[in-house]
């Protein structure tokens, strides 16, 4: 979708974890390790950390791969619900392709990119069902 001018930011990703709770399942501080795939489209937009400079400029398409590990706390406000804080980084291996502009076809280069970031900030409601 258009963010706004001539910018651009479309994507989707998959990100399944596995948990271990430190004192009682689905209740209080748990950790977390976990893999993410992902597929973007990106231009003219500002990102953080430095990542992908050129993307001020140009559009960048491609996919990643990762691993990652989190923390997190999960309140249990009654016996259904509770809210849950959680924050990750991780590994991430992307292959991209590079375009001149925003809208046109032209490529001008493709290149592959390792890092660490952080791939996870979130509170969510949770609603058990038993």
């Amino acid at each position: 979708f258009p963010a706004g001018g001539d910018k651009r930011w479309k994507h989707w990703f998959v990100q399944p974890e596995l948990r271990y709770w430190m004192c009682q399942p689905y209740g209080g501080h748990f950790f977390g390790t976990g893999l993410m795939y992902g597929v973007y489209n990106v231009a003219k937009a500002r990102l953080p950390f430095g990542l992908f400079k050129g993307v001020r400029s140009e559009r960048y398409e491609g996919d990643f791969t990762g691993v990652g590990i989190s923390y997190g706390y999960h309140f249990i406000l009654s016996p259904r619900w509770g809210l849950e804080t959680s924050i990750g980084v991780g590994f991430l291996h992307t292959r991209y392709e590079r375009y001149r502009c925003a809208h046109c076809g032209e490529k001008t280069g493709s290149g592959n990119r390792n890092f660490i970031a952080p791939t996870k900030a979130s509170i969510s409601l949770v609603y058990m069902m038993q």
